[in-house]
């Protein structure tokens, strides 16, 4: 872990908190969704679930609701864009402010769009490789329990270290694409080129990433306990009142996510911005002093 992952930590933490009007795009980022409710439309215009006359209502609403996530998605590509900008800008002295974050967002969408695109073209046939290969070594050798457990030994490490390299490869490029004007391609051989300079620096952004992650889901399962409690103790007067603690939690929830969102695109572009401005004294050996 880098020797300044604090102070990285705390002035993501500082951006978000004093930018609350970009929180609505960090909502976006945090909250994008899609898939599942295809299948769920798909059972139950093929009747596998028995619901009655309520099957093609359902079926309309669990298609309604894949439109809705992929309108979604199209919406969290702007914000990411949007919100790496605002984050640049602040660092550059300019300030940040959501309607100049959102022109961002638009002037960068097509760019971001066919990145991400490329992206999960590539995991994809990467997944078709990785999975495929050790399936068809698996079968050939008679896919015994002894071999299924040394398949699984030798291959955890390396899939776990080419998860770590897609959450880079997926944070890093888009801000390669806007802060340095890459276009897709070049965004991610430029990624590439980082990741195969600095591997190690790379882990410590990743696992820097996922602590936050663990942090951020804490403080919310804390913040979440007083609510959980008022509304069984609520329950047991009347089930009605439970909607009484549920306005404030969905509430919280909402700005948890627009905070979540905030941070976490402030934590990568931070991150970002320090290696680009200067590889001889960076934020993760703590010769530079923090971003």
């Amino acid at each position: 872990m880098p020797n300044s992952y604090g102070s990285l930590l705390a002035r993501a933490a500082a951006f978000a908190v004093r930018h609350p009007g970009l929180w609505l795009l960090g909502f976006l980022v945090s909250s994008s969704f899609g898939g599942g409710t295809g299948d769920l439309a798909r059972v139950l215009e093929s009747g596998t679930i028995d619901v009655g006359p309520l099957s093609p209502y359902l079926a309309a609403v669990a298609l309604f609701l894949v439109f809705l996530g992929l309108v979604f998605l199209l919406f969290t590509v702007l914000a990411e864009g949007a919100l790496i900008h605002a984050v640049s800008e602040a660092e550059s002295g300019r300030g940040a402010s959501l309607s100049s974050a959102t022109a961002a967002g638009v002037r960068f969408y097509a760019r971001l769009l066919a990145l991400y695109l490329a992206i999960f073209l590539l995991l994809f046939v990467l997944l078709l490789l990785l999975v495929g290969m050790p399936l068809l070594f698996w079968k050939a050798l008679g896919s015994s329990l002894v071999v299924t457990v040394l398949l699984v030994v030798a291959l955890a490490p390396p899939y776990f270290l080419l998860a770590l390299g897609a959450i880079y490869v997926f944070q890093w490029a888009p801000r390669v694409a806007v802060v340095h004007g890459k276009g897709p391609l070049g965004a991610l051989a430029e990624t590439a080129r980082t990741l195969r300079r600095g591997a190690g620096r790379a882990f410590s952004i990743v696992v820097g990433s996922l602590l936050n992650e663990v942090i951020a889901l804490t403080i919310f399962v804390l913040a979440a306990i007083p609510f959980t409690v008022i509304a069984f103790l609520l329950f047991a007067i009347d089930p009605f009142l439970v909607l009484l603690p549920a306005v404030p939690f969905v509430a919280l929830s909402l700005v948890y996510l627009g905070v979540k969102g905030t941070f976490t695109s402030a934590y990568w572009t931070l991150a970002f911005l320090g290696d680009a401005s200067d590889r001889s004294a960076s934020w993760w050996d703590g010769s530079a002093g923090g971003i």
